[in-house]
């Protein structure tokens, strides 16, 4: 018995430019600079953010593992039990055919 897991998402993310560029060429070297900086902590709590989801995940899909394989024990459990009565009743039947053909034999001859 296996079994799989798969999934699906999407991610998006908006990045946008906070300081305007204007002025002089060392203003415009600032203000990019800044807006890259800004960029870069957008960029980094993204990152924190959707490594949080993929931690939530991950334990969402340990825990179903952990479920599939207490159900597969249990079904393995419960196909032994069945294989044990099934095993009772093929000797109880063969120890009755024995006994009602030596019955027979014995009626046969006397």
């Amino acid at each position: 018995m296996g079994g799989a897991a798969t999934g699906r998402g999407t991610v998006s993310a908006e990045l946008t430019a906070r300081y305007r560029i204007e002025g002089s060429m060392d203003d415009r070297v600032e203000a990019l600079e800044k807006n890259l900086e800004r960029l870069e902590e957008e960029v980094t709590q993204e990152r924190r953010k959707l490594r949080g989801e993929i931690r939530e995940v991950r334990q969402k899909l340990d825990e179903l593992r952990a479920q599939v394989e207490q159900e597969r024990q249990q079904a393995e459990e419960e196909r032994k039990e069945a294989l044990k009565s099934s095993l009772t009743f093929q000797w109880t039947g063969t120890g009755l055919f024995v006994v009602g053909a030596v019955l027979t034999t014995i009626g046969n001859v006397c």
